[in-house]
């Protein structure tokens, strides 16, 4: 598996923390822009974080029912 690193040159102060196990959604959510997060990490101010409150049993199943037009309500 490859790695990426990314260095931030200016207003660290602004970036988010997202945590593996979080979902991430971008200004795009309307369009399937809801991502669950593999790893931990720091992320633009641009994306919004969902922190489970709990354990999700099944977040293949969360991450797969965010994208659907039931979801989104899309006919």
């Amino acid at each position: 598996m490859k790695t990426r690193t990314v260095v931030a040159q200016k207003d660290l102060h602004l970036l988010k923390l997202v945590k593996k196990g979080d979902f991430v959604i971008s200004l795009r959510s309307f369009q399937g822009g809801i991502e669950y997060a593999y790893y931990q990490g720091i992320i633009s101010p641009a994306y919004t974080i969902m922190i489970p409150k709990s354990e999700i049993a099944s977040w293949l199943f969360l991450n797969i029912w965010v994208k659907s037009k039931l979801f989104y309500r899309i006919n």
